[in-house]
This record gives structure tokens, C-alpha cells and sequence, in this order.
């Protein structure tokens, strides 16, 4: 039996300098589906129309099925999550020696979570019309007592792009992400041996 996901509505505009523009509105917590949809269509194998031309008269509806191999855009965008690879784990001394330098302090844990990173069937949403201005954290990497403070960096202050924000929109069971991407911001090493975000 067929279970029904999420319904659209689809509209197609006349073509307009040799293009057709087909747009798809519904649910945006159904998003998922149509994502899944743009990437099955690359695999379209067949079609049905009903009903069919009765006695040579013209029905004043018509319904067309599409059959696309979902399976495989499925395992795609929702991999199992009880699923490893063999072999060892990831040596991330690199990365701990990175927090150590950036922060001025050891890592309390490490966490090792599973996530969904973007790909072409599960793109980079933008967030807000323009650039990333600014990001903040909190460090207690120059505080000689111990304590925290809170540093903000502005991105572009020696008149380099700036980065944009983005959001991912993964399949059900993962955690969204936010993305700072582009730009032209680095990470540079100072006399007192600390990393810092610069530009």
C-alpha cells in the first residue's frame, strides 16, 4: 500500500527565452521530499496518464504518475546511523592541538557525534539577504584569572569579503547545522603563540 508523504502544489510558467519554469510550493517540514524528488528525476523511467481518451473525447482532467528508483536517493540522504565503518577511529590530534592553541586551555570532553554534512541533494540554505557581519564566542584564553570573557570578531575589517551564514537542512533524525562560509577571514597565529580569527 502506497503511504502519501507530503503534498504540493506544482505551477508551470510559459517558457521565457528557451526556458520552463516549474515551481513546487507546500510544506516547508516536508522539504526533504522534494529534495528527494529533484535528485530521483535525474533517474526517470516511466510514466502513466489517467484516465485515458474515451471514444476520441477529451477528459477535463488528467493525472500523470511518475516512477523514479527512490531507493537508492533515499540511502543517500538518510544513511543508517548504526552503521561504521571498519577500522579505527579518526586520529584528531591536529584538531586537539588546534583547540588548545585557539583556546589557551585543554578540551574538558570530546564528543564524537554523527552528523549530516550538505551535499548537492541536500544544499546550503542562505540566512538573511546579505553578508555575515560578525561572530562571537567565549574564551578564557587571555584571561589571566581563569575567567571567561567574550570576544566579537567583524568580519571584513581590513576590507576583505565577508562570509555569508547558512543553515542545513538535513533528512529526519539529524540536528541542523549553521554554516559561516566564503569570505576572505582567516585564522593567524599571534607573538603570544594563541590562533585568532583575523580579517
Amino acid at each position: 500500500m502506497v503511504k502519501q508523504s507530503s503534498k504540493w502544489t506544482m505551477t508551470i510558467y510559459e517558457e521565457n527565452a528557451g526556458e520552463l519554469q516549474v515551481r513546487f510550493e507546500g510544506n516547508s517540514s516536508k522539504t526533504n521530499d522534494l529534495l528527494a524528488l529533484e535528485a530521483a528525476l535525474r533517474g526517470l523511467r516511466a510514466w502513466d496518464i489517467e484516465p485515458h481518451f474515451k471514444d476520441g473525447v477529451s477528459p477535463k482532467k488528467t493525472k500523470r504518475d511518475w516512477f523514479l528508483p527512490i531507493k537508492k536517493v533515499l540511502a543517500k540522504m538518510n544513511p543508517g546511523k548504526g552503521k561504521k565503518k571498519k577500522g579505527t577511529k579518526t586520529d584528531i590530534k591536529d584538531q586537539i592541538e588546534m583547540y588548545r592553541r585557539f583556546n589557551g586551555s585543554e578540551p574538558e570532553e570530546i564528543k564524537r557525534v554523527q552528523v549530516y554534512l550538505p551535499d548537492e541533494n541536500c544544499p546550503l540554505v542562505a540566512l538573511g539577504e546579505g553578508s555575515c557581519p560578525f561572530i562571537g564566542y567565549s574564551s578564557a584564553k587571555t584571561n589571566s584569572k581563569g575567567e571567561i570573557d567574550k570576544y566579537i570578531h567583524h568580519f571584513g575589517e581590513e576590507g576583505g569579503e565577508k562570509p555569508r551564514l547558512y543553515v542545513t537542512c538535513p533528512p529526519p533524525g539529524y540536528d541542523r547545522m549553521l554554516v559561516i562560509y566564503g569570505g576572505d577571514w582567516n585564522i593567524e597565529e599571534r607573538d603570544d603563540g594563541l590562533l585568532w580569527l583575523v580579517n
